[in-house]
């Protein structure tokens, strides 16, 4: 068992590890985009910018998990050509639709596009179907089980495009429409580049795709079309509503450091541990694994969310300037979502495993849709770019309750008063630092308490302990 743990924590460590050289990098640069950019042009960017990186994967439909599901169950070559032209195919049919789609609303109803968008009509356009197709290699590579080799291909791509766009706007040309036509060029190049150098496996012919390949798709591509509205709606009332890019720079310019956090140390752990789970035929390792992990993130990032809590007002001043004073309150808070998106990734990887996507999606929406949407929108009057932050947070932990009992009725799988533990701890350690105002008291309390209730065994911390250590003294020997 503690080969296979050692195998699955290498594997993914080298991944992870590599994916955080370069959002490290990409980091830094967005610091010097958001300082130079200031709220008014940061809010337009971001809010560009999301949607481009939300309908993309929404045009992809689902094709990056679906090939990264069922490419390590193809042997031979050409099987893989099919599946991928596939996902070719259907992803070039989808994207003249939307083209289509996208440049009829432009013609006939002008008036209801922001006019950040409209300005920039026909990059977003094709930056967005750019993205689709990107998507779908991504996740032929994730199939091949080469992580690493497209994770600095992704990298390139990302920081190339930035630093370019960051001279000119060194240079004076201070404006959101630079980052996007920059990065959209760059983009260009490297998937001609991608196509150049898998051509030996497209097979363009038409070929009936398999029904279980179908229904993993779509229910994928519902859920990227559930993730866009989770991410977009809020920006969009934001920007509908109180009619001010200021507000949606505030909120976004807040929000940038944890979701960044979230990006380099949380939202990678899917891609590798999908494949484990996938080529691993040990239940009862899935379970045990489920329990650890949960457990041991939600601790972790527990601490980091409190010491972003913490010294928010000294963190936003250093990176983006006394001009997003008014962004402290959202990082402060939005940054305790941490804890709870990194203990609930491991749940979500394990639904779609289980080919139950449906599922996690069905309580995703209704809390991180719906009544995400609903509260922003009743408390926007009077909170305004402060209200995202309380509805979402609000939202996510309902959801996590809900979806923790899900799994422990339908997986046999209770992880449920952890989740509680955690939250409990989160909200206790908050409350003492704001009630006595001393820096890093909440820190410090969520570390008594864990010790003191025995929430993580010193069985646990030795079990990480092993790994970590296996890891360093295997990556020496290769050095």
């Amino acid at each position: 068992m503690r080969v296979l743990y050692r195998e699955i924590f290498l594997g993914t460590a080298k991944y992870v590890i590599l994916r955080n050289i370069f959002m490290f990098i990409t980091g830094i640069i967005n610091i010097f985009i958001v300082r130079l950019l200031g709220p008014y042009e940061y809010g337009k960017y971001f809010l560009v910018w999301n949607l481009i990186s939300t309908v993309g994967p929404i045009l992809s439909l689902g094709w990056l998990n679906t090939l990264a599901r069922f490419i390590p169950e193809k042997y031979s070559d050409y099987e893989k050509a099919q599946l991928l032209s596939q996902g070719l195919i259907s992803v070039f049919i989808i994207s003249i639709l939307f083209f289509l789609g996208v440049s009829l609303t432009y013609r006939f109803s002008f008036q209801f596009l922001p006019k950040e968008l409209k300005d920039i009509i026909f990059i977003f356009i094709c930056f967005t179907i750019l993205v689709a197709f990107f998507n779908v290699l991504e996740g032929f590579w994730r199939g091949l089980g080469k992580f690493n080799e497209f994770v600095v291909i992704d990298g390139l791509r990302s920081n190339i495009g930035n630093i370019l766009a960051l001279v000119l706007l060194f240079l004076g040309f201070i404006s959101y429409k630079i980052i996007i036509q920059i990065n959209f060029l760059v983009g260009v190049f490297f998937l001609c580049g991608l196509f150049y150098h898998i051509r030996k496996y497209l097979n363009f012919r038409i070929i009936s795709i398999e029904k279980k390949v179908i229904i993993f798709c779509l229910s994928l591509l519902l859920g990227q079309i559930v993730y866009m509205l989770a991410v977009n709606l809020d920006l969009l009332l934001l920007r509908g509503m109180l009619k001010d890019p200021y507000q949606v720079g505030y909120f976004s310019a807040g929000t940038r450091i944890p979701k960044i956090i979230e990006a380099v140390f949380i939202g990678q752990l899917p891609a590798p541990i999908l494949y484990y789970l996938s080529i691993s035929n040990n239940d009862s390792f899935r379970e045990k694994f489920l329990n650890f992990s949960t457990k041991i993130l939600g601790f972790v990032f527990g601490l980091v969310s409190l010491v972003c809590f913490s010294l928010s007002d000294y963190i936003i001043e250093f990176l983006f300037a006394e001009k997003y004073i008014h962004s402290i309150i959202v990082f402060k808070f939005f940054s305790l979502s941490l804890p709870i998106l990194a203990f609930l990734i491991f749940i979500s990887t394990y639904y779609v495993y289980n080919k139950k996507v449906f599922v996690h999606l069905a309580f995703y929406f209704l809390f991180l849709v719906l009544f995400h949407s609903l509260f922003t929108y009743l408390l926007l009057p009077l909170y305004k770019f402060f209200a995202p932050v309380i509805s979402y947070l609000f939202c996510l932990v309902c959801f996590g309750i809900l979806i923790n009992m899900d799994c422990m009725y339908r997986f046999k799988i209770s992880v449920f008063f952890e989740f509680i533990r955690l939250i409990f701890f989160l909200v206790l350690s908050v409350s003492l630092e704001i009630i006595f105002k001393i820096r890093l008291i909440s820190t410090f309390t969520f570390i008594i308490i864990y010790i003191l209730t025995k929430s993580i065994s010193f069985d646990e911390i030795n079990k990480l302990k092993e790994i970590t250590i296996s890891f360093l003294k295997k990556n020496q020997m290769q050095i």
